[in-house]
């Protein structure tokens, strides 16, 4: 499974702009993530745009190779643009790790899970407040 393409979608809601990402393959699957950084949008589209000729066409080894791939990619690293950027691509990465990929996968799939209660409740008569 190869990585296709890039896409970035802004929007605005009246409190906040909103910045999407889109990662596609060629077997039809996608993967979405979000790098919302307020007043500076434009920045992060544009550095997420910067980093993709680093993923398309790269085959899709996993997120932590793909991670890798674009962290060490340029010489400069950090900031609150160029980590909004990565985060943003890195949570469509992970979408995308958790897609189902074939027959028998997804809603199918029984899981047994096994909780501990791990605090004995207390009647709230017997429970203590914080200040007292």
């Amino acid at each position: 499974m190869r990585i296709t393409k890039v896409d970035t979608f802004t929007f605005w809601a009246d409190w906040c702009n909103w910045l999407f990402v889109r990662v596609s393959t060629d077997e039809g699957l996608v993967g979405w993530g979000e790098g919302s950084l307020h007043g500076a949008i434009a920045s992060v589209e544009t550095a997420i745009r910067e980093m993709s000729p680093a993923l398309v066409g790269a085959p899709f080894d996993g997120v932590e190779v793909s991670w890798q791939r674009l962290y060490h990619g340029w010489r400069w690293r950090g900031g609150a643009i160029q980590n909004t950027a990565l985060s943003a691509i890195d949570l469509a990465l992970w979408d995308l790790e958790g897609v189902p990929k074939g027959p028998g996968l997804g809603a199918e799939v029984n899981v047994e899970a096994i909780a501990e209660l791990s605090f004995r409740p207390q009647p709230l008569s017997q429970s203590r407040s914080w200040w007292s």
